[in-house]
Parts: structure tokens; C-alpha cells; sequence
């Protein structure tokens, strides 16, 4: 499941940074994609899906700032759900 994971997460993020899907990848689309319909998010904490985190929230396809803070929500979320540190 892990190469899965990571292959999906890796294509998205390629798709974000080189805009191949032009303005059919936009903001609302990537979070229903990642959180929408039961998701939760990439299903493990992989190196590619904090890339993909990373390289949505850098990218330029948000056209409002509210959805920019719902993503960002989501994905403190996420971590604090996939990722513990230790004491």
C-alpha cells in the first residue's frame, strides 16, 4: 500500500507544479480529491504526501484565501491524526 501512496501523492503534486490540467486543478478540486466523500487524506504519513501537502499550499491555484486556510485545516489535521512525537 505504501508504493501506492506514494505514486498517487507524487502524480499529484507533479500535477499541481506543472499545471498540466490548466484550470481543471484548482483549489476546491484538490481538497475534494484528498478530504472529500469519507477521505481523510493519503491513508499513510509518506515523504510524497507531505510533498504534496507542501506543494498545494505553495502553488498559486487558490483564488480565494478562504479556501487556502480549509486546506491548511485539513492538513494540520491530518498530522496531528498521522504523526506523534514523542516525549
Amino acid at each position: 500500500m505504501t508504493a501506492t501512496v506514494r505514486a498517487a501523492c507524487k502524480l499529484l503534486a507533479s500535477l499541481i507544479t506543472t499545471k498540466a490540467l490548466g484550470s481543471l486543478m484548482n483549489a476546491k478540486r484538490i481538497i475534494g480529491t484528498l478530504f472529500g466523500q469519507g477521505n481523510d487524506g493519503p491513508c499513510i504519513l509518506t515523504d510524497t504526501s507531505l510533498l504534496l501537502f507542501t506543494t498545494a499550499l505553495r502553488s498559486d491555484i487558490f483564488e480565494h484565501e478562504r479556501t487556502f486556510q480549509m486546506l491548511s485545516l485539513k492538513v494540520v489535521s491530518w498530522l496531528a491524526a498521522h504523526w506523534t512525537l514523542r516525549k
